[in-house]
């Protein structure tokens, strides 16, 4: 489900940043830090709508950077166990679909009753895996598809230990 909520990040910006466009960067570096990432309490974060509030800067003692706190305003897509999601179908083999929901891609196999898919995000060198155990009600033909979520969990790994899976 798609939620509108109420965040706080904290922006680490380097001295060389500093100038009459401090508040810019401030903000563009939100966009990028924040925007396409996911956590384990909001889900995904869709797009920050809006900045409420940019703090005062606090300067890290022996190395001039300086810690903005920043309030703001984002849609976030945070699935739940019993949801019905809609998703649409991009790719049909032997062993399973896939589709995507939202910012997520995602595989369902073929060969369980209860169906298992996961999601890989990766952002920044690290790599978010969401595991979501699925029950699949197909209500039309393959392209629309809908199904009950009757579970979700999501894990953090980072991309050397998921290459040993």
């Amino acid at each position: 489900m798609f939620y509108h909520i109420s965040l706080e990040h904290e922006i680490l910006l380097h001295p060389r940043y500093f100038g009459p466009n401090l508040l810019n960067t401030v903000k563009q570096k939100l966009f990028t830090e924040v925007e396409g990432t996911c956590t384990g309490k909001y889900g995904f974060v869709i797009a920050v709508t809006t900045i409420d509030n940019i703090g005062a800067g606090v300067i890290q003692p022996g190395r001039g950077f300086v810690l903005y706190p920043v309030k703001y305003k984002a849609i976030v897509f945070r699935p739940f166990k019993g949801e019905v999601v809609d998703a649409v179908v991009t790719q049909v083999n032997k062993v399973g679909l896939f589709t995507e929901i939202g910012p997520m891609s995602c595989f369902i196999s073929r060969h369980v009753g209860c169906l298992y898919i996961y999601i890989k995000w990766c952002k920044n060198e690290s790599l978010t895996l969401v595991i979501v155990y699925i029950c699949v009600s197909v209500i039309s033909s393959l392209f629309p598809l809908r199904w009950s979520l009757t579970q979700t969990q999501i894990l953090h790994a980072i991309r050397q230990s998921m290459r040993t899976l």
